[in-house]
C-alpha cells in the first residue's frame, strides 16, 4: 500500500507538468498566431497608407501642373494680405485675387479608404540633378509668379559635384530682366558697347576643395556681377571635353564674398518639395516629389543641326 500511495504521487506530477507544457506551447503558439495577424494587418496598413500619402503628393503635383498653383505660404508675396483658401473641392486659391491664382491646399485630404493625408510643401535649399555627357539643366533663379521689381536677393551660386578628380561644366547665366526692357532696379547695361545680357563661361569643379567650385561664384568671365534685383536663369551643360556622368547640385546665396554656407543660403524660389504624409492604423507612409514650379516642357532640344548635306540618321 504504501509503494502504490508513492507510484499516485508521481503520476499526479507527470499530470501537472504535461497539463503545464500543454498550456505553454498554447499560450506560445497563440502568441504566435496573433503576431502574424498583427503583422498582416500592419503590411496591408503600410500599403494602403503609402498610395494614401502617393495619392495626396500626386494631388499636389497635379495643382503645380495644371492649375499653376503656389505654396501657400507664397500668396503674401504675390498679393499683400492674401492666404491660401480651400475652395471646397480640394483645390485651393489665393484670396483678394478673385480666384486666379491656385495654391497649393497643404490642409487635409481623404479618400473613400477611411485614411487621410497631410500636405506641406516648402522650397528645395539645393537642386541636385543628374548630367550624363551632353545633359544640360536649367535653373531658375527667381519665381515666375512675382513682379520684376521682386528682389531675388541672390548674389552668388555655388556648383558642387560627385565626380572625383574635379570636372568642368559650361555654364550660361541669362539675366532675364534686361532680355525684357530691364526695371528701376535693374536698369540695362550702360556700358558701350553694351555688354551681353547672357553671360557665357566655364565652370571648374576642384577635387581640392570638396568638388565644388573653387569659389561661390558671382559672375561668369568678364561679364558684370549678379544683381540682387535681377531676375536669372542659370544653364549648365555636361559638353566640354573629358566630360563625365555624374551628379551636381546648385545652391545660391544672398551674400558675395564672406558666405556663411548655412545662415546665407537662400531657398531656391523656383523649386518644390512636396511631402505628403498619410496614416492609417498603426502604419505611417510618406511621399516627396521635387518639381518645378512651372510644368516642364518636354519635347524640346537645346540644339539645333544644320547641314548642307542631308542628315542621315542611324
Amino acid at each position: 500500500m504504501h509503494q502504490a500511495n508513492k507510484q499516485s504521487g508521481i503520476v499526479l506530477i507527470l499530470a501537472v507538468l504535461i497539463i503545464g507544457a500543454v498550456l505553454v506551447t498554447a499560450v506560445v503558439f497563440s502568441n504566435l498566431v496573433i503576431s502574424q495577424i498583427q503583422q498582416s494587418r500592419l503590411i496591408d496598413q503600410s500599403i494602403a497608407s503609402y498610395y494614401l500619402a502617393e495619392s495626396g503628393a500626386e494631388r499636389a503635383l497635379y495643382q503645380t501642373r495644371r492649375l499653376q498653383a503656389v505654396k501657400s505660404a507664397d500668396c503674401s508675396k504675390i498679393v499683400s494680405g492674401s492666404t491660401c483658401q480651400n475652395s471646397g473641392n480640394n483645390y485651393g486659391f489665393c484670396s483678394l485675387t478673385n480666384d486666379k491664382i491656385a495654391c497649393i491646399t497643404d490642409n487635409q485630404g481623404a479618400l473613400a479608404v477611411g485614411g487621410g493625408w497631410n500636405i506641406i510643401v516648402n522650397n528645395e535649399k539645393d537642386s541636385t540633378v543628374n548630367l550624363n555627357v551632353g545633359d544640360s539643366f536649367q535653373l531658375d533663379l527667381f519665381s515666375p509668379y512675382q513682379g520684376g521689381d521682386f528682389q531675388t536677393n541672390v548674389q552668388s551660386f555655388l556648383v558642387t559635384s560627385t565626380i572625383t578628380g574635379g570636372a568642368k561644366l559650361y555654364a550660361e547665366l541669362t539675366n532675364l530682366t534686361w532680355l525684357v526692357g530691364g526695371t528701376i532696379n535693374c536698369p540695362l547695361d550702360t556700358f558701350v558697347p553694351a555688354r551681353p545680357a547672357i553671360s557665357k563661361g566655364q565652370i571648374n569643379l576642384d577635387s581640392q576643395t570638396g568638388y565644388s567650385s573653387t569659389g561661390y561664384l558671382t559672375k561668369l568671365a568678364n561679364d558684370p556681377e549678379i544683381n540682387p534685383n535681377c531676375s536669372y536663369v542659370l544653364r549648365l551643360s555636361n559638353v566640354l571635353d573629358g566630360a563625365e556622368p555624374g551628379q551636381f547640385t546648385v545652391s545660391i546665396y544672398n551674400k558675395a564674398i564672406d558666405v556663411d554656407p548655412t545662415t546665407d543660403k537662400l531657398e531656391i524660389p523656383s523649386r518644390l518639395v512636396i511631402d505628403s504624409q498619410a496614416t492609417v492604423g498603426r502604419s505611417q507612409q510618406s511621399v516627396r516629389i521635387k518639381s518645378p514650379i512651372r510644368p516642364p516642357l518636354s519635347g524640346l532640344y537645346d540644339f539645333v543641326l544644320f547641314s548642307e548635306q542631308e542628315v542621315v540618321k542611324n
